[in-house]
């Protein structure tokens, strides 16, 4: 039955761990506006936190042109999201995020340091 599956929580339809980070990071989160992750496999944390991401950027594997990079750079530099959600790893077509988005990842590095870790996600904080 249809209804029956709209009227769920969100987390029922997460892996434990997905739904064990979710709880975490949305407690750590819960004074910010806006969320930004770096993954390939989480970009549906906006949707689930209920907050909108920090850049227009929902998807950071998206951002590999140069071009792109570098406005996503300006944006965190301007915005300075307290938290991001990190998993550089990965596969998309041969292709692991870190080198897919290096520019990005580079500032996201020097600016940011491990907080926690959850499963494979780290939580970086700005220094």
């Amino acid at each position: 039955n249809f209804t029956y599956f709209i009227n769920l929580e969100d987390k029922v339809f997460l892996h434990p761990t997905q739904a064990k980070l979710i709880s975490y990071y949305k407690e750590l989160t819960k004074e910010d506006y806006c969320v930004t992750n770096i993954s390939y496999n989480m970009d549906a944390i906006s949707y689930l936190l209920k907050k909108p991401t920090c850049t227009k950027y929902w998807s950071a594997w998206l951002t590999s042109p140069i071009k792109i990079q570098k406005d996503y750079i300006n944006n965190l530099k301007k915005i300075q999201p307290k938290y991001i959600l990190y998993d550089p790893g990965g596969d998309m077509d041969g292709l692991e995020l870190r080198e897919r988005i290096g520019l990005l990842t580079s500032y996201i590095l020097s600016n940011y340091k491990k907080y926690d870790e959850l499963g494979n996600y780290t939580i970086l904080e700005r220094k």
